[in-house]
């Protein structure tokens, strides 16, 4: 947002422009976000959604509004056509950092890329064990094709874990063994042992959070 505050007037917006949220959207997000990566749509699908996508950007533009999606969408549009405006993020931002590696978007790679240029200043942290959020745009290629677009990067894997027991760990390396995509990895603690894992099964959510409620209670009290 401060980048756009600073230099969104090159693209045809003023500086006092508004952010809606996302109860003001009209739902053309996970579009706009996968870039050259969203899914093939049919041919008359796709023409729908470049026409709502271009009455909402209309519509958005008419009251020098912005989504939440644009703070890197139009950012991208800045650093990509503006050399001046990336080589000022460059200077001002020289070290690049991001949490939750695994959950970037087309868009927030980019983002990434671009800033850390050829310096390659870049730092993540991610696990590609947690990445659930594809639904939404999510690549997990961007982290395990990390090394393909940062050919000198360092892969520190961080295997102790030190909030959980051993038993809960060998579960969980039995179980994330079996993900298609992923980096090898061997959760381990110093914590031995530890209580052995139940499981539950409940008809619905409501049941779920009834009994989770009824242990909570009963640990309380013991």
């Amino acid at each position: 947002m401060r980048i756009l505050r600073q230099h969104i007037e090159q693209l045809g917006y003023k500086r006092n422009f508004v952010i809606y949220s996302e109860s003001d959207q009209l739902g053309a997000s996970k579009l706009k976000n996968g870039g050259s990566r969203t899914p093939a749509l049919t041919e008359s699908g796709a023409a729908m959604a470049m026409h709502v996508r271009a009455n909402y950007e209309s519509a958005l533009r008419a009251c020098n509004a912005v989504d939440f999606d644009d703070l890197i969408l139009l950012t991208l549009k800045l650093l990509a056509g503006f050399p001046e405006v990336l080589a000022a993020c460059r200077a001002k931002y020289r070290y690049v950092m991001v949490d939750e590696y695994q959950d970037t978007n087309a868009s927030q790679f980019e983002l990434v890329r671009l800033l850390a240029g050829a310096s390659a200043n870049l730092c993540v942290v991610g696990d590609d064990d947690q990445s659930i959020y594809g639904w939404r745009g999510a690549e997990i290629a961007n982290l395990l094709e990390l090394e393909r677009h940062f050919p000198k990067v360092k892969i520190v894997k961080l295997e102790q874990n030190y909030r959980s027991t051993t038993t809960i760990l060998q579960a969980a390396n039995a179980v994330i063994k079996n993900n298609a995509r992923r980096r090898a990895k061997q959760l381990w603690s110093q914590k031995a042992g530890g209580e052995k894992i139940t499981l539950h099964t409940f008809e619905d959510d409501e049941e779920e959070a009834r009994v989770v409620v009824e242990q909570i209670e009963y640990a309380r009290v013991a």
